[in-house]
């Protein structure tokens, strides 16, 4: 009698699910590229970075309300940027400089100014006075001699003579810009140092006499030196780099306020 052997279905697809399971785990290497947990690749192309420094000037009033009703830095600089569209602010400077991570880079937008430092007195003989007349011949015979005339008023000598000057120096008026930036963990993190200095010619004092004074130029200076920590792309506020309250360049300097931002980019460079 023939015996006849029965296989189950169910028993038959849970046998090749299993062996089809294996032979998928034995084919995974978890320490080959591209298995396991996903890690995003870094990017290695070389990379800079871009520094775009600005300045903003509002009225007093406004600076204050704006400064303390802003949640962030970039919210005031948005804010500060749509009042210059609509004529209640001014921007003063926009200046981009690009450097490579962890080197200086400089920038001017300066005219250069000479004026005289130092001086050396006039050293110009002075001119014996003399009478208006001329000097009286002597007469031959003391006895015939007239009786002595009324003295004459001498006449002063000249003092019109400059100073001579002996030394110069030099002074850049306009905006000079010195950078060092920093691209720090994960290509997103950029430490900047920064010093922006503007000069400007408001005046000039005169000293000493009318005729013979020595003229000085008068520089306002406004200046800023720090370091910050800030993310790539994101604005950041570096202070307020107000003109001196007794401006003679600016007369309405007293009523407003210059606010200065920075916005740092790190940058691949271009292969096309």
């Amino acid at each position: 009698m023939k015996k006849s052997i029965r296989i189950f279905p169910a028993l038959l697809l849970a046998g090749v699910l299993s062996v089809t399971a294996k032979s998928a785990q034995e084919s995974v290497d978890p320490f080959a590229p591209g298995q396991g947990e996903e890690i995003p690749q870094r990017d290695n192309s070389p990379k800079f970075i871009s520094i775009t420094f600005e300045t903003f000037s509002v009225s007093l009033a406004d600076a204050v309300s704006l400064y303390n009703g802003q949640p962030s830095d970039t919210a005031l600089y948005k804010e500060i940027t749509s009042r210059v569209a609509k004529g209640k602010a001014k921007q003063e400077n926009f200046v981009v400089l690009r450097a490579r991570s962890g080197e200086r880079a400089a920038l001017k937008n300066t005219s250069e100014f000479i004026y005289p430092a130092s001086y050396l007195p006039d050293t110009t003989p002075a001119v014996k006075p003399q009478p208006a007349g001329g000097v009286a011949p002597k007469p031959s015979n003391p006895a015939a001699a007239p009786a002595p005339a009324a003295p004459v008023p001498a006449v002063a000598a000249p003092t019109s003579a400059l100073p001579f000057p002996t030394d110069f120096k030099t002074r850049d008026l306009g905006l000079s810009l010195v950078i060092e930036p920093t691209i720090g963990g994960n290509d997103s993190i950029i430490d900047l140092r920064i010093e922006p200095i503007i000069v400007t010619l408001a005046d000039r004092t005169k000293w000493g006499p009318a005729d013979s004074g020595i003229e000085t130029p008068v520089f306002e200076v406004q200046s800023l030196s720090t370091a910050n920590t800030m993310l790539t792309g994101q604005t950041q506020l570096l202070g307020t780099m107000s003109r001196p309250p007794a401006s003679k360049a600016d007369a309405e300097a007293t009523g407003r306020i210059w606010f200065a931002f920075v916005t740092p980019k790190i940058l691949s460079v271009p292969r096309h």
